[in-house]
């Protein structure tokens, strides 16, 4: 399991990085292999960051103290993507080889960060002082990465033992972050959730720039469900393929699904339509967009609804004068297979 794999490395981490979600959202290709021991180095927390509104952690080297943490198997592909979410270009952490010991007493070489300022020594049981505390979101997230990687207990029951600063992270930095197309809330028109773009870093949407006359605007708004709170404008740099970047109007979500990472899947109770997943396969056929694209848009999951009559007739009938565009089922169903969420999420 830890062996050598071609073109990828291993990475030790210790921080909110233990969270899968957390950091498949930079390095998709993140895959973990199990969990692991730095030995002679303590947990602390040092620089201060806005983002977290706290303290971020960091290793210091200290004689008869370990580390916990899960060691992933990352493609070299995604180590730059790696260290630009570790700062190590503006100097906040810096990378290092490490010996970890894994469970049959083993040791692996794993690549991992630490803060380019070390804090003042401290001893293992000393409590932090007050100006480097950790927000309350960030030690969650670490707390949830080192139950979702089944760290020892009494390493857990250590974690939680550290104090915080009472604030949430930031939402600014929303704003800085890529987008992921993802489905919420749940449409009867369609059947099934409709789609949203969510920031997220290192993540992308391709689309269509269409041109409207501003009389159309209102009834854009009226189609999009701004009235209903159903989605909101905004406005968004887009990167074109040949006249560079434009600013578009586009319509996000009033609620924003859960976050996940580029390569998690899309949970259950979000799948949309059939209908409604093959409308927007119609479209991005019709446009060319990029195929692997399209192949990321194919491998969407649907629940199996046709949506509403009359756009699964229009649908039917497209597809009998495009055969090779769009893939019907053979017959649509007068009552359409439903999804037993409930016993979904149970299993």
């Amino acid at each position: 399991m830890f062996a050598p794999v071609k073109d990828t490395f291993l990475y030790f981490a210790y921080g909110s990085n233990l969270l899968k979600k957390r950091i498949h959202i930079n390095n998709p290709s993140a895959e973990f292999i199990g969990i692991g021991r730095l030995d002679n180095h303590l947990l602390d927390f040092m620089k201060y960051s806005d983002h977290w509104r706290g303290t971020s952690a960091t290793i210091v080297p200290i004689q008869d103290s370990h580390v916990w943490g899960a060691v992933w198997r990352v493609q070299n592909k995604d180590m730059p993507s790696l260290d630009w979410q570790e700062g190590v270009d503006t100097n906040w952490y810096f990378p290092k080889t490490v010996d970890i010991v894994i469970l049959d007493g083993e040791t692996v070489q794993c690549r991992t960060y630490q803060q380019t300022v070390n804090p003042p020594p401290r001893k293992e049981n000393e409590l932090l002082p007050e100006d480097r505390l950790p927000s309350s979101t960030y030690l969650e997230c670490i707390l949830k990465g080192a139950e979702e990687c089944f760290l020892p207990k009494e390493y857990i029951l250590k974690l939680k033992k550290i104090p915080h600063n009472g604030q949430k992270a930031s939402p600014k930095m929303i704003e800085k972050l890529s987008m992921i197309l993802d489905f919420i809330r749940y449409s009867k028109f369609w059947g099934g959730p409709t789609a949203t773009p969510v920031p997220t870093a290192n993540a992308h949407i391709w689309g269509v720039i269409w041109r409207l006359h501003v009389d159309n605007i209102a009834s854009l708004d009226d189609q999009e469900g701004v009235d209903k709170d159903i989605y909101y404008v905004k406005h968004a740099e887009i990167i074109t393929p040949y006249i560079g970047k434009l600013m578009c109007r586009i319509y996000e979500h009033t609620v924003i699904p859960l976050p996940r990472g580029d390569n998690d899947e899309i949970p259950i109770e979000c799948w949309p339509s059939w209908t409604y997943k093959e409308v927007i396969l119609l479209g991005a056929e019709e446009h060319n967009l990029p195929e692997y694209y399209i192949e990321n848009l194919k491998n969407i999951k649907h629940n199996s609804e046709q949506g509403c009559f009359y756009m699964a007739c229009l649908l039917k009938q497209y597809a009998k004068a495009n055969p090779c565009e769009c893939k019907p089922t053979i017959k649509i169903l007068r009552k359409p297979f439903k999804l037993d969420l409930k016993e979904l999420r149970t299993k």
